[in-house]
């Protein structure tokens, strides 16, 4: 496969992970609104949009993404109720305030949080919602000696994200957002875990589409062996932990 189709994969194996987390924590207050306006900041494949829009058909979906490659994957779900741009946010021209605003794994790829910030006021009304969901930057330290060549690799991805030595990635955006007028906020801490047989076998295909991504595939043999051996062992787990940060203005 090609390393767009594996960043494919990858988009799909996060939202495997995450979605029924999130969607119990962050988006069930939302189920029963009919003609809810929801956009996806950085919507990668779409997969996860087009899940919460068969979950909640009443709602009005738009997902924007930058990349050309990963959009052509989004752009294959379309659905009346579900629209995909791509565009970077900078470049969106739509000017329709939304209901609600989902910023997903993005938030650490900003050059700009208060240019973003400030974005997201425009594209918003005092009764919108803003949910960024992002993972805690404990998490690029983090070592499972069970797992030594996979924490390396995820090191190698997180690191090079970090902006700031001082602030964590929660409080720089909390911040960013209360000079902005999003003075009612809270914080949520939740995690993806291989705690059942199911779970496990998700977060095993993930990192295995995490090291396809950047090996190709077939993996690395040890890469294989040692995903194998934690996969089969039931006393081995691994944990993703993850920050939701809700914003509104009233």
């Amino acid at each position: 496969m090609t390393k767009i189709k594996w960043f494919d994969c990858m988009l799909t194996a996060t939202t495997d992970l995450f979605l029924p987390v999130e969607k119990q924590l962050f988006l069930s207050d939302f189920a029963v609104t009919s003609g809810l306006r929801v956009l996806d900041v950085g919507c990668g494949n779409g997969e996860y949009l087009s899940r919460l829009s068969r979950l909640f058909p009443r709602w009005s979906c738009t997902g924007l993404e930058m990349d050309k490659g990963i959009y052509e994957y989004a752009r294959k779900k379309e659905t009346p109720q579900l629209t995909f741009v791509h565009s970077s946010y900078e470049d969106y021209t739509g000017k329709e305030q939304y209901d609600l605003v989902l910023v997903r794994l993005v938030a650490a790829h900003l050059r700009d949080q208060g240019h973003f910030v400030q974005w997201l006021r425009e594209r918003t009304h005092r009764h919108s919602t803003v949910i960024i969901l992002d993972i805690e930057d404990a998490e690029e330290s983090r070592w499972q000696d069970n797992l030594p060549l996979f924490s390396s690799l995820y090191r190698q991805i997180r690191l090079p994200l970090r902006r700031s030595r001082l602030l964590r990635l929660r409080d720089s955006l909390s911040l960013e957002a209360r000079s902005r007028g999003w003075d009612n906020q809270e914080l949520f801490h939740y995690q993806a875990a291989a705690d059942t047989a199911d779970t496990k076998h998700l977060m095993y295909r993930y990192m295995q589409m995490v090291t396809a991504y950047h090996y190709g595939f077939p993996l690395p043999d040890q890469r294989e062996e040692e995903l194998a051996q934690w996969l089969s062992n039931p006393e081995l787990s691994f944990e993703v932990h993850m920050f939701g940060l809700l914003l509104k203005i009233v």
